[in-house]
């Protein structure tokens, strides 16, 4: 399965880094956002598919990064308070820095496509809203096919 190329989901995942790091677009800081921004879905989603289903989830779409960006390979998913995608600091390091942005916002993209299948892509967006309710987002946003 490739990623999904659908500019809103896409510009969605993006603006979610963005937005946990304030703007700032070093390949660090955005690594840190994706960190924050699994910790936060961890928290919200949980509840919904446990713990395990969680981390099934956004193993998964780590996984289905990697096909684009095999640099993920490092990254390992855990389950453990505090840490999330234990390794993804140490992956970017000597990547170009023109291929991070678009690599972890990849992750995010594949988890909410893959939440739109399980789950639909309105309560996927619901999900969503409840964690940035700050954030304008539409459940057309979520999901990279129409149909869901």
């Amino acid at each position: 399965m490739k990623i999904p190329s659908v500019a809103p989901i896409q510009d969605l995942a993006l603006f979610l880094l963005l937005h946990e790091v304030e703007g700032a677009e070093s390949p660090a800081k955005l690594a840190e956002a994706l960190e924050k921004v699994c910790q936060k879905l961890s928290k919200q989603i949980a509840p919904l598919f446990g713990a395990g289903g969680f981390h099934a989830v956004i193993a998964r779409a780590v996984y289905l990064a990697k096909e684009d960006f095999p640099f993920l390979e490092g990254v390992k998913v855990e389950l453990q308070p505090g840490i999330c995608l234990a390794g993804l600091g140490e992956v970017i390091i000597g990547q170009d820095a023109a291929r991070v942005p678009p690599a972890l916002a990849a992750v995010l993209v594949c988890f909410m496509d893959l939440m739109c299948s399980l789950i639909g892509k309105e309560l996927t967006h619901r999900q969503f809203v409840k964690v940035w309710p700050e954030v304008p987002m539409s459940p057309a946003m979520m999901c990279a096919k129409e149909e869901r």
